[in-house]
């Protein structure tokens, strides 16, 4: 072999494993000529060469082309092989803190499932409901709400707003999205009961029957530890899924740092209640925490081009719980 086609042998390697282990960077793979379970022949220039790589042992010939990418390889191996089972018995294998927790990608394959119809305390996973509810009845973004004189008794987790002030729809519902704000959602349902005069939380449990949440209760807008509050992680899955279709959900639940003003011009400024965030492929979608539910939380993870939704209910430490997941995923990449 000539030192010129040892070197390009070298770089084609080279490349192959640099993509692989630093972010799966984009790099061309030239025309394959032939495969087998544990070599590659390609061309360069008209003259073969012999690349061993195992990340091509299971994807057919017909996938290659001058410009795939590493990427594109890892994607179609992850996929060639029973990927699923894979992360599902390498999950099974770790000790989650978790009472309920499933994971279900967006087709509806299901990856873990732990205790999936025990009816659980919810938390503030429920304004998820509370805020589709609201949308359902009102979709002027950009109506302000005045701030009733019941949130003074609201407690909990609250950004301190004063009777009288007014905010917008949009400002109220990024507070309760982001901050998970207690009194915000009870400025929103009081101002909609007020348009609109209907009964809020009839109505959302309307909205959970229509989501089949079959298994659901729920007792108020803000998720507090009630008798007649309790959901499921199947339930909250498919309320989570219908809810990441919202575009003011989707675009809020992702956020980092949020400020809102008032009409008068008071700035309050927060930041997001989901620690997970601060990992690269994941999104959303809302935290909960109370004595009764403990630690909640609903996650989307991108693993390749798929969304896999993660329902994790009364967890001693749903950051933890939620963090060896993403670690799994992220090694199957």
């Amino acid at each position: 072999m000539s030192q010129n086609l040892l070197n390009k042998s070298l770089l084609t390697i080279l490349l192959f494993l640099l993509s692989i282990n630093v972010g799966m960077k984009y790099a061309e793979v030239l025309t394959p000529i032939s495969k087998n379970a544990s070599e590659m022949m390609f061309m360069i220039e008209g003259e073969e060469i012999k690349s061993i790589h195992p990340i091509a042992s299971n994807i057919p010939n017909y996938f290659f082309t001058k410009n795939t990418s590493i990427k594109t390889l890892a994607k179609l191996h992850f996929e060639s092989i029973d990927s699923k089972s894979l992360l599902t018995d390498r999950l099974k294998l770790e000790n989650f803190t978790a009472e309920s927790i499933l994971i279900s990608s967006t087709n509806g394959d299901m990856i873990l499932d732990k205790s999936i119809n025990e009816q659980l305390q919810v938390a503030s996973i429920t304004k998820l409901l509370s805020i589709l509810t609201a949308l359902k009845y009102e979709d002027n973004l950009d109506l302000y709400f005045t701030i009733p004189e019941e949130t003074d008794e609201v407690t909990g987790n609250v950004l301190g707003f004063q009777k009288g002030e007014k905010y917008k729809f949009a400002d109220l519902i990024a507070a309760s999205l982001i901050f998970s704000s207690n009194d915000a959602i009870r400025a929103i349902e009081t101002n909609i009961e007020g348009l609109y005069r209907i009964s809020f939380v009839e109505e959302m449990n309307k909205l959970a029957s229509d989501l089949n949440m079959t298994s659901s209760s729920f007792g108020d807008s803000i998720g507090f530890d009630l008798p007649n509050s309790y959901s499921t992680a199947e339930d909250i899955m498919k309320l989570s899924k219908f809810a990441y279709q919202n575009d003011i959900i989707r675009r809020y639940s992702t956020v980092k740092e949020f400020r809102i003003y008032s009409e008068g011009g008071k700035v309050i400024s927060f930041r997001n209640t989901n620690e997970m965030l601060k990992y690269e492929n994941v999104y959303g979608l809302k935290t909960g925490t109370t004595e009764q539910a403990k630690e909640c939380l609903v996650m989307i993870l991108r693993h390749y081009d798929t969304d896999y939704y993660v329902v994790i209910l009364g967890s001693g430490d749903r950051y933890q719980d939620a963090t060896k997941i993403y670690q799994i995923m992220e090694s199957l990449k």
